[in-house]
Formats: C-alpha cells, sequence, structure tokens
C-alpha cells in the first residue's frame, strides 16, 4: 500500500482487498471514526438540525455529498452561512465543535436527474483541530479499487427505520458488499450507474441487510485496507433506504473524483 499526501489530503494509491449496522446497524463511538463530521442546517441561522454526513480530509476541508445542498425546500442552493458541521461527537446535537462554512464547492458535472458526480467540498471557517475524537480521513486514490464481494463499512446519523421521522442521535454503523458493477447496472439501469458510482448491499432471506437511510446522504463508505480506514465511497442514494433491495445504495466513487478533490483543496486554500 502506498500513501500519498498532497497538500494535506492522503490518497491510498492501490487495490483494496476484503478485511472483513443506520438501517440494520449499531451504535459506534466517535474514536472509531474520528473523521466523522455530522453536517447541521438552519433555515434561519437559528436552531441547527443535522441533515448530511461529512469526511473530514483536511484541517478545513470535508467531503459531501453535493445533493445535500441543492435540494432542501425553499433553497435551491442554500449559501454556507446556513450551514455547520460537528466534529469530534458521536452525537450530532451535543458534544464536540462546531464549525461554520466558508464555501461549498459542487462538483461541475453533478447531474440532478441522475446523481451522477454527487460529490461536494465544504472549506470550514475556522481551523479543524486534530485529537483522539478529531481526524483526518485518507481517500481512495485515482487507482484505487474496492473488489467485487469485499466488505465495506458504512456509518451515519440518519434515520434506522422507514417509518422513523427522526434521525439517529447517535452515530451508527453497519456492514455491507461490494457489488459488481454489471450486475448492478443490470438491476438499476446503465444511464445512472456510471462509473463514477459504487453499489453496496446484502441480500438476506428475508431482503436486504439495511444500509443507509436519510440523512446518511454525504457519509462516507469506508474500506480497511491493511487495517487502514480509506474512504472509497460518498453515500449518494438509495432504493426505499434500502430495504427489500439487494443493490441498496448508489455512492459516488472517490477514486473517480480524487483529482478533482485534490485540486479543489489547493484551490481553497490559496483563496
Amino acid at each position: 500500500m502506498r500513501f500519498l499526501c498532497l497538500l494535506g489530503i492522503c490518497l491510498i494509491a492501490a487495490s483494496g482487498n476484503a478485511q472483513q449496522r443506520i438501517i440494520g446497524g449499531v451504535e459506534t463511538t466517535i474514536e472509531s471514526y474520528p473523521f466523522s463530521a455530522s453536517m447541521l442546517f438552519s433555515p434561519n441561522n437559528q436552531y441547527y438540525e443535522h441533515q448530511c454526513g461529512g469526511t473530514i480530509i483536511t484541517n478545513n476541508a470535508i467531503l459531501s455529498a453535493a445533493h445535500c445542498f441543492t435540494s432542501l425546500p425553499g433553497n435551491d442552493s442554500p449559501p454556507a452561512l446556513f450551514w455547520r458541521a460537528r466534529v469530534g461527537s458521536a452525537r450530532w446535537a451535543t458534544g464536540g465543535v462546531v464549525h461554520g462554512l466558508r464555501d461549498v464547492i459542487i462538483h461541475p458535472n453533478y447531474d440532478r436527474d441522475t446523481q451522477d458526480s454527487d460529490i461536494a467540498v465544504l472549506r470550514t471557517e475556522t481551523r479543524i483541530r486534530y485529537n483522539a475524537q478529531v481526524a483526518r480521513a485518507s481517500i481512495a486514490g485515482k487507482y484505487y479499487t474496492v473488489a467485487d464481494r469485499s466488505e465495506v463499512w458504512v456509518i451515519g446519523w440518519g434515520k434506522t427505520s422507514l417509518t422513523s421521522g427522526e434521525y439517529s442521535p447517535i452515530l451508527k454503523h453497519n456492514n455491507l458488499t461490494k457489488i459488481n458493477h454489471k450486475e448492478c447496472q443490470d438491476e438499476i439501469g446503465a444511464n445512472v450507474i456510471t462509473d463514477n458510482v459504487i453499489c453496496i448491499g446484502r441480500r438476506t432471506p428475508t431482503g436486504s441487510a439495511g444500509g443507509q437511510c436519510n440523512g446518511d446522504s454525504g457519509s462516507p463508505v469506508i474500506q480497511y485496507h491493511q487495517k487502514q480506514p480509506v474512504i472509497v465511497g460518498v453515500t449518494s442514494w438509495a432504493f426505499n433506504c434500502t430495504l427489500g433491495r439487494y443493490y441498496g445504495v448508489m455512492n459516488a466513487k472517490v477514486s473517480s473524483f480524487s483529482d478533482w478533490i485534490n485540486e479543489t483543496v489547493i484551490t481553497t486554500n490559496k483563496v
């Protein structure tokens, strides 16, 4: 495994293999995922509530999903001032440190109809300070591949059932499986399952084993490579919160965007 750290971004330039429950998940600790960020939104700059997840990638940049910042009711494209990022806490409502956002940078090829290139880089107003509960993550490099049927981990504060109206107050995680790309295209459609998408899920005798749901968008998909976490995907969309579908969760494939992510961080650091 080779680690490439470019201007603060760590990329993994290697092929990933399997090392080893959100809906179907269990509660976890922030120490297990110190790169996690809860993205909080307020339409009036008063009460901020969790809307999406994110991943710390430098001390002033967070990786998330583009659709989180372009689809909230009443705001075609909410400016950064309506958003906050809580880091260093397994609870989205309390603890840790809250950072304002200075900028929301949407990938230029993001397609709202197909959700292709559903990825964004968020620049924080203040420096993120690292400690046991706060750390940057390494992202998959351009040539990193995730083997079919290898296990990945998903995390988030999203809904724990289709009938639940509230987000999970505590960070949860679940392990799922990377699905063959052609099989996912055959099931869902090649027009939406492009080369920029990684599909994950798992089938049980009663249907899906669970996965991401509303509120998990923007959260990372993680693979452990030589015991080190690598961000291989950003949660984008799913069918009925993965219930009853094998190919339940579609995610932006980070390796397709690693060059853009790095270039974006370089540019924002110069501003």
